[in-house]
Order: structure tokens, then C-alpha cells, then sequence
């Protein structure tokens, strides 16, 4: 049997396109529907991930206090610009960005490693689902940091 370019078919690549052709209908509508299926999924739970999460923890700030035992700063990451590293044994490693400039940010280091307890407001979510994140390696962010009078 003489292919189109003048070439001969094995019998595997014969076999093979009466295969794929020879499909029925249902079936190629089906894996169809299946890889467009999982399409969708990546597809939602990437929308979910970067943009329902974060309007979500916006609109539901939560207040939580942490016993900070290292501070430091970097750049990049999220916003780009510098940010503080704030490591807590109970709270997990969170990132401070709001407020922090390239100025700014060795006096906040100095502030936060002199007082040893700070409350931080961050997301409802991202607080409840923290060991994700940590699993992942994604710092949770925190804003308004305050000192914690000791009792």
C-alpha cells in the first residue's frame, strides 16, 4: 500500500489510524468533554487561587498575635518592592509589604525583633488555611502591625 508521499505503510501506523478513526461518536464526544473538563478545573481553581482569595481576605480581616523571634528583609515577591520576613513560631513565616520601603525597612526590622509579641491583621482564609501556604512556601501577608502590651 502506497502512502500519499510514495511511502509504504507498515501494518502498526495502518492499524493505528483505523484505530483513532474508527472511534464512534460517543466516545470521541466524551474525551472530549473529559479533557475540556479538566481544562475548567485548572482553569478555576487558578482564578480561585489569585484573585477570589485575595478579595476574599480583604473583605474579611482577621487579628492575630504572634510571637516574633526573627525579622528580615527582602525584595521582589508579591508586590515587587521590599518587604519584611516575619518568622513565629505559632504564626509560621508571614510577609509585611504594606508600609515598608527600602527607608523604612531596617527601622521596622529593628522594631519588630525589639518587642518579642506583635497582633498583625491578615485574611480570614489565609489564616485558615496556613499549613497550605506553608506547605507550598507562599508567606501569608499581614498589615498594621502592633505592639502587645505584656500582662
Amino acid at each position: 500500500m502506497s502512502g500519499r508521499h510514495g511511502y509504504s505503510r507498515s501494518g502498526l501506523q495502518q492499524l493505528r489510524w483505523r484505530r483513532t478513526a474508527a472511534l464512534p461518536r460517543h466516545v470521541r464526544v466524551l474525551r472530549t468533554v473529559g479533557v475540556l473538563s479538566v481544562i475548567g478545573l485548572v482553569l478555576g481553581a487558578t482564578l480561585t487561587a489569585f484573585v477570589v482569595l485575595p478579595l476574599w481576605d480583604r473583605a474579611h480581616p482577621v487579628t492575630v498575635e504572634c510571637d516574633v523571634s526573627a525579622a528580615a528583609v527582602t525584595s521582589g515577591g508579591r508586590y515587587g518592592g521590599p518587604h519584611v520576613l516575619v518568622s513565629s513560631p505559632d504564626c509560621g513565616t508571614v510577609s509585611l509589604s504594606r508600609g515598608v520601603t527600602s527607608d523604612t525597612a531596617p527601622d521596622v526590622v529593628e522594631d519588630l525583633e525589639a518587642w518579642p509579641r506583635w497582633r498583625f491583621t491578615t485574611g480570614e482564609l489565609s489564616l485558615r488555611h496556613r499549613a497550605v501556604f506553608d506547605a507550598l512556601g507562599v508567606h501569608r501577608t499581614v498589615d498594621h502591625p502592633e505592639r502587645v502590651p505584656p500582662r
